[in-house]
Parts: C-alpha cells; sequence; structure tokens
C-alpha cells in the first residue's frame, strides 16, 4: 500500500511535464521543399499551396497543452437554397453531387455520392465517399438553406501525440502538419516537394517542466520497500530526470535516455 502511494506521488510530479513536437519534411533528391501555413476556423477552408483544407473540428486541452483538430483535406464549401437542388462538388481526389430531402434545425437528410443518411449540425461525417459537416441550417423542411463543409480525405491531428501525415493526391505528396491552434480553428502547415519524394528527417521535442525535478523530497512515515531498499522515517530523494529524445522507432513511439529504447503506450506518457 506504501509502495503504491509512492508511484502515486511519483505519477503526481510527472504530469507537470509537457512534451509537444513538430515533425520536419526534406526532399529525397536534396530538393527545395515549399512550406505555407494558415490558419483556418471551424466550418472555413483555406487553400495552402494549392490544397483546400477544411476545419471540421478544433479542441483545446489547456492542461495537457495540445490542439486536436479533424481536418477535411482536399475540400470545398456548398450552400443548398432548397431540397430540390443539388450542387456539384469537383475536388481533385474525386467528384460528386450533393442534396438534401428534408430539415429541422439541427439535422438534415442529406444525399453524397449516392449515399443518404441523416446528420447533424457540427458531425463529421462519412457519406458515400466523402466526408461532410453541415455549418449551419436557416429554416426547416424542404425550404431550409443549408451551408456544407465537403472534404475527400479525412485526418485528425494533435499537437502532443500526431501532429503530421502524409498525404498523397493525384501522384502529389503533402505534408500536412497541425501546429497549433484553439477550441474553434486550427493552424496547419503544408510541405511539398518539386521534385523527388516527402520524407520525414527528425522529430523536434520541446520540455515544458513546471516543477523543479532536481531535487524532490519526498517523505514517508512508515516502513517500505521499494526496490530492495527498506526506507523507515526517512526523506527519499528523486534523481534528477535527464534530457532525453522523442521519435518513432518501426512505427512506434519511443523514449531514448540512456540509449535504451522505451515505448510510450499510453498518451502524455513522459521521457522519465
Amino acid at each position: 500500500m506504501k509502495k503504491g502511494l509512492f508511484l502515486f506521488i511519483i505519477c503526481i510530479i510527472l504530469i507537470q511535464i509537457s512534451i509537444s513536437s513538430a515533425i520536419q519534411y526534406a526532399c529525397s533528391d536534396n530538393g527545395a521543399i515549399n512550406t505555407d501555413s494558415e490558419e483556418i476556423s471551424e466550418g472555413d477552408i483555406k487553400s495552402i499551396l494549392g490544397l483546400k483544407i477544411g476545419v471540421c473540428d478544433s479542441s483545446e486541452n489547456s492542461i495537457q497543452k495540445w490542439i486536436e483538430s479533424t481536418l477535411f483535406i482536399d475540400s470545398n464549401l456548398v450552400t443548398l437554397q432548397n431540397s430540390s437542388e443539388s450542387q456539384s462538388i469537383e475536388l481533385k481526389q474525386a467528384n460528386g453531387t450533393v442534396s438534401y430531402t428534408n430539415a429541422t434545425s439541427d439535422s438534415a437528410r442529406i444525399t453524397l455520392g449516392g449515399s443518404t443518411e441523416e446528420i447533424e449540425i457540427g458531425d463529421c461525417s462519412s457519406l458515400g465517399g466523402f466526408n461532410v459537416m453541415i455549418n449551419s441550417i436557416e429554416g426547416t423542411g424542404s425550404t431550409a438553406i443549408i451551408d456544407l463543409l465537403v472534404g475527400y480525405t479525412k485526418k485528425t491531428l494533435n499537437t502532443k501525440l500526431n501532429n503530421s501525415n502524409i498525404v498523397t493526391i493525384n501522384s502529389k505528396q503533402y505534408g500536412i502538419t497541425l501546429i497549433g491552434g484553439s477550441s474553434n480553428d486550427a493552424t496547419v502547415k503544408v510541405s511539398t516537394c518539386r521534385t523527388g519524394d516527402l520524407t520525414q528527417v527528425a522529430e523536434i521535442t520541446n520540455i515544458e517542466n513546471s516543477t523543479n525535478l532536481n531535487q524532490t523530497n519526498i517523505t514517508i512515515n512508515d516502513t517500505t520497500n521499494i526496490e530492495n531498499q527498506t526506507i523507515e522515517n526517512q526523506t527519499q530523494v528523486l534523481p534528477t530526470v535527464k534530457e532525453c529524445s522523442v521519435g518513432f522507432r518501426n512505427g512506434t513511439r519511443y523514449c531514448n535516455t540512456e540509449e535504451k529504447y522505451i515505448n510510450q503506450s499510453l498518451s502524455g506518457q513522459s521521457c522519465a
């Protein structure tokens, strides 16, 4: 029981460490890499290096210091004036038509890519090989005006855990990186190569420590055995947590400290 108390205290200390990472890209032929970034509001799109990206949803965790956003990559905005109207969708990866048959104040029955489904406002839904979100509904029934965000590829990125992904569209590679944002917008960076393949070259890790871990004193009033050492009515001194790098090896996230690879299977696990 006392050992459990000790581990609980250690966990409280370790969660004070915030780790953030940023993927870097290069071109396989050492050619020039193009990058650009935009801040995109929820329900809106921006064209970055010729690729239209929409933000379906964005959330922020101020305690663990991360942003998570669901992006529609290769996307467009569509407005349906009534249920008799259908609109063409022209994307880089596919074309289609979208319409609706009935609407309430918070949902509509949408037909897209040959499939029909009831979709609520704000949901990031897959339908007929596309992805769609209802931005707004003005009115009800067959005369409602509905604003839609429609995209082909859906990716959910997190600034702390998996902030970047390579997407191939019409044989061209795009490195999509979530670099910031808030609860209602996302800042997205796009990287491309003029020639050659896009490759990941590094992961930069920043460690913010709000607790002084150089020397942390914990008093244990009862006898406990930790790693075959008996401590009674004395102070346990925790050693300094050394710097370590975070990266990926064979698809598995690891910490590299003192030449040891440690798998990180838990969200937000530190390099201690």
